[in-house]
């Protein structure tokens, strides 16, 4: 993906979580190529819209809880932290 300074806040955030995501489903071989789909999804600024990557990082989060990757309360604990790294001006690593 080509850095594009017109990318809201929000589709930078739902990057960060889809990264995370597949990084967590690369661990499950039958989760990897709809992981690799949906994150291409989130990726692609011009082709899908922020709500199409919102539903798409939603599935990988489904993905990842339904797997036992993680629990519910390290999802929310991570989005947080990342929530107010951003209100604080940092760059949260992605």
């Amino acid at each position: 993906m080509t850095w594009n300074p017109n990318i809201s806040t929000e589709r930078r955030e739902a990057i960060g979580r889809a990264g995370r995501a597949v990084v967590r489903l690369a661990v499950d071989p039958e989760a990897r190529e709809s992981a690799h789909r949906q994150n291409v999804i989130v990726n692609d600024v011009r082709a899908f819209t922020d709500r199409e990557a919102w539903d798409a990082v939603a599935a990988l989060e489904d993905m990842v809880l339904s797997r036992g990757l993680v629990t519910a309360q390290q999802v929310e604990a991570e989005r947080r932290a990342a929530a107010v790294a951003v209100l604080m001006g940092e760059e949260v690593a992605r």
